[in-house]
């Protein structure tokens, strides 16, 4: 699929990267990791080949599917060409285009039907640029933090005491809940609270950017931590994992103390948390 019909929407903030842009020299699987891992919204470009490719399924969709769920990613599928797309969940399940069962290299191959139907994409892709104020990206931010929180909490305290991993998390009363652009507090399984947009939409655009950038060093820095903590127990390894834990206090204690600037109560573990994040920021 042609790109050049993608180009106008930098006029409304959008910055586009495949694999195509890597250069020679470029470290590719650490740069389309890196990307992934950055990216707000993910256009993938539907074919045999792309569900075929082993590295797509078991690197780039996991990733994609991981940062759907802790963090609310969109994933907008184009169908290219005649393909077994319907056999996977994460595609069937999602709104596409073209719709229905039609693909763009059998339904949309004249150019001006091929023309109209890049229109409608680009359309597509810009309502979802343009439909995100400034305080709904801060909070959907917030939200995909949040469950990085909960997933490191207990490997975090395993890794700075030295000491097995501990469950005990499961028993706490209170806990937050990342939902796409809300967050939900629940206090011993019943619903207390939800923190949307408007909690805080008094604050600055700088102060809304700031959570939204904290959220992706946080964000960057996991993917890391995941591949580290898989191989816990290698040689060299504990330390590295020591070494990323205190890297990443300060985003860590940043993102919890916003929280509580929000207006969230962050008794039971979260303070605990906090504090303890803090001083192994220190160590």
């Amino acid at each position: 699929m042609n790109g050049h019909f993608l180009r106008g929407l930098e006029n409304d903030g959008a910055r586009f990267w495949w694999d195509r842009s890597l250069r020679a020299g470029d470290v590719w699987d650490d740069e389309i990791r890196a990307h992934l891992l950055e990216a707000d919204l993910a256009l993938v470009l539907v074919s045999q080949w792309l569900i075929d490719s082993r590295y797509v399924r078991d690197v780039e969709i996991r990733m994609l599917l991981e940062r759907v769920g802790l963090e609310g990613l969109v994933i907008v599928p184009i169908i290219l060409s005649a393909c077994d797309w319907q056999r996977y969940g994460w595609l069937s399940r999602r709104q596409h285009l073209p719709e229905g069962d039609k693909t763009l290299a059998r339904h949309y191959n004249r150019p001006g039907v091929r023309d109209a139907m890049f229109l409608k994409i680009r359309e597509a892709i810009r309502g979802r640029l343009k439909g995100m104020a400034p305080a709904e990206a801060a909070i959907e931010a917030t939200s995909g933090a949040v469950n990085l929180i909960n997933t490191l909490e207990p490997q975090y305290y395993s890794v700075v005491d030295a000491v097995p991993e501990s469950h005990e998390q499961e028993q706490h009363g209170l806990r937050f809940e990342g939902k796409g652009t809300k967050i939900i507090v629940t206090r011993r399984g019943h619903l207390a609270k939800e923190l949307t947009a408007d909690d805080i939409r008094h604050l600055t655009p700088a102060e809304l950017e700031t959570i939204t950038t904290m959220q992706k060093a946080v964000r960057s820095a996991h993917d890391r931590w995941v591949s580290l903590y898989s191989r816990r127990g290698e040689p060299g390894v504990e330390q590295q994992l020591r070494s990323l834990a205190t890297d990443l206090a300060p985003d860590l204690s940043a993102v919890i103390w916003r929280l509580k600037q929000f207006g969230l109560d962050l008794e039971d573990h979260y303070s605990r948390f906090y504090y303890f994040v803090v001083e192994a920021g220190n160590i």
